[in-house]
């Protein structure tokens, strides 16, 4: 038998794993006190779907605002939010500035997420038992080495049915 998957994305999800989510920061700035966040830009790389979407859901969950006072533990704050939305693979802080004002770049790549998974050919089993043996759903996170994973337990579900010589295309 073959068995062909049809996987869509989409960029936006809800909460879905956030495996290796990478937090980094250039900055070099611990404690200022005084100093004015003079811009706060948020750049989104290799990203599904609208930019502006991204770029408003970013902007939302950091903390510091332009014109305010610079603040070490809401850039913290900012650095965690984005990484616990789980929505970021990517995410890495550029700073700039003097002793008076800092220059803030957030540069983010979001997680490409399954969107829909549809299946051709399951006879004589029934899609959904095809689904139920498969470890991705719709809405985990897009990831080659666990898509490519799914043939293997789609053609062990059809040998333990009887079916020794099953094809299975991702």
């Amino acid at each position: 038998y073959k068995i062909v998957l049809l996987i869509l994305f989409t960029g936006f999800s809800l909460l879905f794993s956030a495996d290796g989510t990478s937090v980094s920061d250039s900055s070099g700035f611990n404690s200022t006190g005084d100093r004015v966040v003079q811009s706060i830009g948020v750049t989104v790389q290799n990203y599904p779907g609208d930019e502006a979407r991204w770029e408003t859901m970013a902007r939302n969950l950091i903390l510091l605002r332009e014109g305010g006072i610079y603040s070490s533990q809401q850039l913290i704050s900012s650095l965690d939010a984005l990484a616990g939305s789980r929505k970021f693979k990517s995410i890495q802080l550029d700073s700039s500035g003097d002793a008076h004002s800092l220059s803030l770049t957030f540069n983010l790549e979001p997680y490409l997420i399954l969107r829909k998974i549809s299946i051709k050919g399951s006879f004589p089993l029934f899609k959904s038992e095809v689904l139920k043996a498969m470890s991705i759903s719709t809405g985990s996170v897009y990831d080659r080495e666990l898509l490519n994973r799914q043939v293997s337990l789609i053609k062990d579900l059809y040998y333990r049915e009887g079916f020794i010589e099953t094809k299975v295309v991702i």
